[in-house]
């Protein structure tokens, strides 16, 4: 059976370790830094790797979609922007970004959990609990309103995960225009 603990280090950073049979992982949270874009463009080859083996250029064009991405907003050492990486047994194992949305109120900001990802198979094993809390812990520093995200009405799994951490599911419409 697995059972997690939860850790907390000096520099506010949300570890987690889950024992699988006999096995223990520690999954650690980082915020992704310049230093650290090799490891996400490895990351997303790895991705798309797994969501199109039939499609080895999908790696390529992964790679290159975050240097162009990069080029155009030099985002990992942003106030806004926050791009979370997750590893576990020295693998780096899944991501999480994260965008501040200011309020032109007392409600200061929202921060946005835009996307989230774990390689198949290290999911159900915590890690995506361990980005959400780094999410938390984020809103809280930068003193956000909420956090917000968007989900699939279809994905059960996804549904089950965001409320077992305390969001609320709310039934809105989602509009969006190509540019």
């Amino acid at each position: 059976s697995n059972r997690s603990i939860r850790q907390t280090t000096a520099c506010a950073q949300w570890l987690y370790s889950t024992v699988h049979e006999s096995m223990k992982d520690e999954i650690t949270i980082l915020r992704a830094a310049p230093a650290d874009a090799a490891v996400v463009k490895a990351l997303f080859r790895q991705i798309e790797a797994e969501s199109q083996p039939e499609n080895p250029s999908a790696q390529d064009a992964a790679e290159s979609g975050f240097d162009r991405s990069v080029s155009e907003f030099y985002f990992l050492p942003s106030e806004s922007f926050w791009l979370l990486v997750a590893r576990s047994a020295g693998k780096t194992v899944g991501y999480a970004t994260l965008v501040r949305m200011p309020k032109a109120d007392g409600r200061v900001a929202v921060l946005y959990l835009d996307e989230l990802h774990v390689l198949r198979t290290y999911r159900r094993q915590g890690v995506a609990s361990a980005l959400i809390r780094e999410a938390v812990t984020i809103a809280q520093e930068i003193k956000a309103w909420r956090l917000r995200l968007l989900v699939d009405p279809k994905n059960e799994a996804a549904r089950h995960l965001y409320e077992s951490v305390g969001f609320k599911l709310t039934e809105q419409i989602f509009c969006q225009k190509p540019i």
